[in-house]
């Protein structure tokens, strides 16, 4: 996908590279316990995981445990050290879009890859490290149509949005601000490119099929099991994630106090993950921001806010403990 004879390309491969090795020595080699053994056993199986289900994961995972290296268990462990890999090389072809200098750019990515959060997240079988990947390309496919205008970044970044939405829900908080950013600053030309952006929608929306996998799944049976997912209540039941919604507050009153509580948490979080001098130079990047990004960076910026602000409230509003979602 990224230019081959660019700088950025070079070091994003040799992030993700550096970060893939690291992950794999300090992998989890064998079994886990709770939700990580469930998405160790799940894909390989065929099974259907708990609620939302992560369809995508669970293909995928099917595709990547008939790997040929160690036990099943750690394929699953080591598709997740792949993912984050990916996210972490991604990473620098995004900061190189947004006019980050390549080697700031590979070292920002090396501090992400590096973090306790993500780098927990790389070593044990889970969906979280396949969506921050997904995310990480539908970002850079977004920075990359603002520049060149490609149909093809058009349809992959349609295909990429469906692929993370049937992964997980959490996705809501990014896709539809991506949208309205790639349909924003290209508003122009989408008037003549209209087929190009009929085909994306057309895309996007046959990849949320994925979603067909649950019912199919539970034809097969047993019936015992996954017979009440053949009705459009059980369906939804598990999709929405119901049996969780003790613990979510989303578009109550309460959520919003929820957020302001939990904002200094997440600065907490922040502070204790990364060197103190990091911060005033990260102030200093965001002021920044309007002489980076020279094109459209009040559009960009506003995507990233927006991002941001989707996250710490998804975060807040769903238990509040979930570190891994501010990824």
């Amino acid at each position: 996908l990224p230019e081959v004879e660019s700088p950025e390309s070079y070091l994003a491969f040799a992030a993700a590279v550096l970060a893939f090795i690291v992950y794999v020595l300090t992998l989890l080699p064998g079994v886990s316990v709770g939700d990580w053994a469930e998405m160790q056993k799940a894909p390989p199986a065929l099974d259907i995981a708990h609620p939302t289900g992560y369809p995508t994961y669970v293909l995928l995972g099917k595709l990547w445990s008939v790997l040929p290296i160690g036990s099943v268990a750690f394929r699953m462990n080591l598709l997740s050290a792949a993912c984050a890999a990916v996210a972490v090389g991604l990473t620098v072809l995004i900061l190189g879009r947004l006019g980050v200098r390549p080697i700031l750019a590979w070292a920002g990515a090396m501090l992400l890859a590096f973090t306790g959060t993500l780098w927990g997240e790389a070593t044990v079988a889970n969906e979280n490290t396949l969506q921050l990947a997904l995310a990480a390309l539908l970002l850079w496919l977004a920075l990359r149509w603002r520049d060149e205008r490609r149909a093809a970044d058009l349809r992959l970044a349609a295909l990429v949005a469906g692929l993370a939405l049937g992964n997980h829900l959490i996705s809501l908080a990014l896709v539809p601000f991506v949208a309205l950013y790639m349909i924003w600053v290209a508003r122009s030309e989408l008037r003549q490119r209209w087929l190009e952006a009929a085909q994306a929608i057309g895309i996007g929306l046959a990849t949320l099929l994925v979603y067909a996998y649950i019912p199919l799944r539970a034809l097969a049976g047993p019936p015992q099991l996954y017979g009440w997912l053949l009705s459009w209540s059980g369906f939804w039941h598990l999709v929405s994630g119901e049996v969780f919604r003790g613990s979510m507050t989303f578009g109550s009153p309460a959520s919003i106090a929820l957020v302001e509580k939990q904002v200094p948490v997440v600065v907490d979080i922040v502070s204790t993950r990364v060197h103190a001098i990091l911060l005033p130079m990260a102030l200093v990047g965001i002021l920044s921001a309007p002489f980076l990004l020279k094109r459209n960076w009040a559009a960009t910026a506003t995507l990233f806010m927006a991002v941001v602000a989707a996250d710490v409230y998804l975060y807040a509003a769903y238990r509040g403990s979930r570190e891994y979602y501010l990824l």
